[in-house]
C-alpha cells in the first residue's frame, strides 16, 4: 500500500467516488475511513485524518491508467 498526505476535498472527493463504484466505504469510532471491494472484502484505501489533511493508504492498482 502508498501512503500519502492528502488535503480534505481530496479525501472526500475520493471517498464518494469509490462509493459510486461500488466500493464499500465505512467510517469507525476514531474518524478512520476504509474503502472495500465489493466482491472480495479486500481494503483498497484507508485516509485518517491529521492536523493539516489526511493521511490516505491506498493499493496502487486502485488509482492506475487504464
Amino acid at each position: 500500500m502508498i501512503a500519502r498526505m492528502w488535503t480534505k476535498k481530496e479525501t472526500q472527493k475520493t471517498l464518494a467516488g469509490l462509493r459510486r463504484a461500488g466500493y464499500t466505504v465505512a467510517k469507525d469510532d476514531g474518524g478512520l475511513y476504509k474503502a472495500r471491494e465489493p466482491v472480495t472484502g479486500k481494503q483498497v484505501f484507508a485516509a485518517m485524518p491529521g492536523t493539516r489533511g489526511y493521511l490516505v493508504r491506498y493499493v496502487s492498482e486502485l488509482f492506475a491508467d487504464a
